[in-house]
């Protein structure tokens, strides 16, 4: 390899592993809050930078001494395996929900038919709208900047459901990753369902045989 394209290859990976350890940065600065979720993407996307930054590294390491090569190749497979597992397992949240990481807050639009998932999303499911008591359609077509019955259309066309059924299905969600969390193990069934937005137990009850089945505390008897 001439030493033109060893210093480009070089810089290539430099750009490419500080670009990689900021984008850490901002999801770290964007999620850093006491939410179960947010750790949950705070871990994984932690976990996943720095076996991409290993690979990075390896190339720059392969690039000033080709005679490691062999054993770069081999560290630098596992490293590709692993982060290929770690996008495999992401959170299971993630594919619980229409929705996908982003950083990016822009919300410019004029009518609802132009409202895209991420845009909803930035709105609904980033700041957990739904595990708020006082969450309401009114205030988020506020907050959208649209009316509610077009959010009321949006929200049967992309979910299959009413606003009311969205908000108890995501908050049901949430009650068993609480649950599911060996952190949350000694709260009581009435803590947990606060925690998640319910102002009841009863409330969670009925949401939970709704769109779960069985009861909040067969889920936990279960050891889950």
């Amino acid at each position: 390899m001439g030493l033109f394209r060893k210093i480009i290859r070089i810089i290539a990976s430099i750009a490419t592993l500080v670009i990689v350890v900021d984008l850490y940065f901002k999801i770290f600065k964007k999620y850093a809050t006491e939410n179960l979720y947010f750790k949950q993407v705070i871990q994984w996307s932690s976990l996943l930078i720095v076996t991409f930054s290993i690979c990075m590294v390896i190339n720059i390491l392969n690039t000033i001494n080709a005679r490691l090569e062999t054993l770069l190749i081999i560290i630098k497979g596992i490293a590709h395996l692993i982060t290929l597992l770690f996008i495999l397992y992401r959170p299971s949240f993630l594919n619980n929900t229409r929705i996908k990481i982003t950083l990016n807050d822009t919300f410019n639009f004029k009518s609802i038919n132009n409202l895209k998932p991420t845009e909803f999303a930035g709105h609904f499911f980033y700041p957990l709208y739904y595990l708020k008591n006082e969450a309401n359609i009114n205030t988020l077509s506020d907050n959208l900047g649209t009316n509610v019955i077009l959010l009321q259309e949006y929200i049967k066309e992309q979910y299959g459901m009413t606003f009311i059924e969205l908000v108890n299905k995501c908050r049901v969600d949430y009650f068993v990753s609480l649950v599911k969390s060996g952190s949350y193990k000694n709260f009581t069934i009435d803590a947990l369902s606060g925690m998640s937005g319910f102002n009841s137990r009863q409330n969670l009850q009925r949401a939970f045989k709704t769109f779960h089945g069985g009861t909040p505390s067969d889920l936990i008897k279960a050891g889950i």
